[in-house]
């Protein structure tokens, strides 16, 4: 009933930021913008995801909110980014690094937006495989963090970096130092990644039992977000510990709850992948529930 509520809210709030965009009710839509970028977590498909912030971007143009213009179209770029679309990512991103070398901000907005555009080119690198580059830009901006959030964030693409070269011992230890925090003080979304990939680590590993104790966390933290990615990737990772542990039936109910979010959420890598996972486990030489698991 709670999840009814909720998500009947969240369609009025959206269908609001629509009228008042058709209506070109330019404050009125920044307004309410700003005040829910949360639900955009929770909008299912690729086009209207991307909608939100485009809009909020021609709002503030209109208004001349320059921070909210370029902040806007740093969040279409992250979009795009999950969505394996790097090319228009990078293009998006490089249109808001140009405005923000050419207007005018007061000092706070001018550190704010900074700071967005260096998180964004951190993972603009990483998911364009250019890791190490990555690592410089981290080991230059993380002595200059703005708060214990931005703290976090940036080590938590540190870490990621290690992952994706294989140095999974020092990933390991940087993720468990990161989780070892005040949630206040690594923030929501961080926290869920950061638990996705210690999870990916713990897993490849054979350590069930840890990974389990991070999936949980994580699955909890990504639901009381009501971040429908994040709940894809948790579940995700839940059916590839219960395969570990060899029921398949278990994997295979949290497998197809994972891709039914991939797929509304219009997410092709991570659906391809997961359909995947889902073949192999209808093989002939699939493990058998109640097979022992490392």
């Amino acid at each position: 009933m709670r999840r009814e509520i909720i998500e009947q809210q969240s369609a009025s709030i959206l269908s609001f930021l629509r009228w008042a965009y058709e209506e070109q009710q330019w404050q009125h839509y920044l307004r309410l913008y700003l005040a829910t970028r949360s639900l955009l977590n929770m909008v299912p498909l690729h086009r209207e995801r991307i909608e939100y912030p485009r809009w909020a971007a021609e709002a503030a143009q209109i208004l001349g909110e320059h921070e909210t213009q370029i902040r806007s179209l740093l969040k279409i770029a992250r979009i795009y980014v999950y969505y394996r679309e790097e090319e228009t990512a990078q293009q998006v991103y490089d249109q808001a690094q140009k405005l923000a070398q050419s207007v005018s901000l007061n000092p706070q907005a001018r550190s704010r937006v900074n700071k967005r555009l260096g998180t964004t080119k951190i993972l603009l690198l990483i998911y364009t495989d250019q890791v190490m580059e990555a690592r410089h830009l981290i080991a230059a901006l993380l002595p200059y963090a703005q708060s214990p959030k931005h703290a976090s964030e940036l080590s938590y693409y540190n870490a990621l970096c290690f992952h994706k070269l294989g140095e999974d011992e020092e990933a390991e230890s940087m993720l468990i130092t990161l989780l070892a925090q005040q949630d206040n003080d690594i923030g929501s979304m961080s926290l869920c990644r950061a638990c996705t990939t210690l999870a990916e680590i713990y897993l490849a590993a054979k350590n069930d039992h840890a990974a389990h104790q991070v999936i949980e966390r994580n699955l909890a933290t990504a639901i009381h977000m009501r971040d429908r990615y994040q709940i894809a990737r948790a579940r995700k990772n839940l059916a590839r510990l219960h395969t570990l542990r060899g029921d398949i039936p278990a994997a295979r109910v949290s497998l197809v709850e994972a891709i039914d979010l991939f797929e509304r959420l219009g997410m092709r890598h991570e659906l391809a992948e997961a359909r995947a996972e889902l073949a192999g486990m209808d093989a002939p030489d699939a493990p058998m529930s109640g097979a022992s698991g490392a």
